[in-house]
């Protein structure tokens, strides 16, 4: 890869406006562990692939659910990994 970066995973955030819905179909249907509940975000992992996640946010704006704006993060500490060579080598 360019630059030696690392991606670990890349985890995607989608929004519901039916949290409890989502529940049941990543717990039942997709027997994922419900791994974090915060009430406003929810995030599930594969029982078998626990790096294998997926997480919902409470979607509670007016109008018709719009998921465009789904997003994906990196694990944050490879990004981090990764700003710091990158920055080590521009300071020397």
């Amino acid at each position: 890869m360019k630059n030696n970066v690392i991606i670990y995973r890349i985890v995607p955030n989608i929004y519901s406006n039916d949290l409890e819905k989502s529940k049941r179909f990543y717990v039942e249907f997709l027997e994922m562990e419900l791994v974090m509940d915060m009430e406003w975000i929810m995030t599930f992992a594969s029982k078998n692939n626990p790096t294998a996640q997926v997480t919902i946010f409470h979607y509670d704006k007016k109008g018709k659910l719009n998921n465009k704006a789904t997003f994906l993060s990196l694990k944050y500490l490879t990004l981090i990994s990764c700003m710091k060579r990158r920055i080590n080598k521009i300071v020397k």
